[in-house]
């Protein structure tokens, strides 16, 4: 899915302009797992469409501080990564991920993933924007110093 979906772009951009060069603002730092998955993204894309497309990840938030959903609507850049059960303005159902003990495995996050998508393209399409692809955080839970 992910290659049809980095296909179509190429090609659709192709039509317009030849090579694409787009920056890719990731929230974490240069070792953090997600941005490496930014990165390899960014490498699938280059793959995929031939180097007709090439996306730089900038580790960080060195391009966006703040609401990193409200920056790609404003055309401050072009994508992002981000936090998504924090992401301010995009609407509460982005927080379903976050509930504690709803998903106690990176399957069951898988799972909820799968049932919650197409609220969360739903809520993006009305921000003008497309979920490009997902990574599972840890489950989440309550921590506390007591029993």
């Amino acid at each position: 899915m992910l290659k049809k979906v980095i296909v179509a772009v190429s090609a659709a951009s192709l039509m317009f302009a030849g090579t694409v060069n787009m920056d890719l603002n990731a929230k974490y730092g240069a070792t953090n797992f997600h941005t490496i998955g930014a990165v390899n993204y960014a490498k699938l894309v280059k793959k995929y469409t031939n180097g007709s497309v090439n996306i730089t990840v900038h580790p960080g938030s060195s391009l966006v501080k703040g609401n990193a959903l409200k920056a790609v609507k404003d055309g401050v850049v072009p994508m992002t990564d981000m936090f998504i059960p924090f992401t301010a303005g995009g609407g509460k159902v982005f927080g379903i991920s976050a509930l504690p003990f709803v998903a106690s495995s990176y399957d069951d996050a898988y799972k909820l993933y799968q049932i919650s998508k197409p609220a969360y393209e739903k809520t993006a399409k009305k921000w003008n924007q497309k979920l490009l692809y997902a990574v599972t955080w840890p489950p989440s839970g309550i921590y506390t110093k007591k029993l």
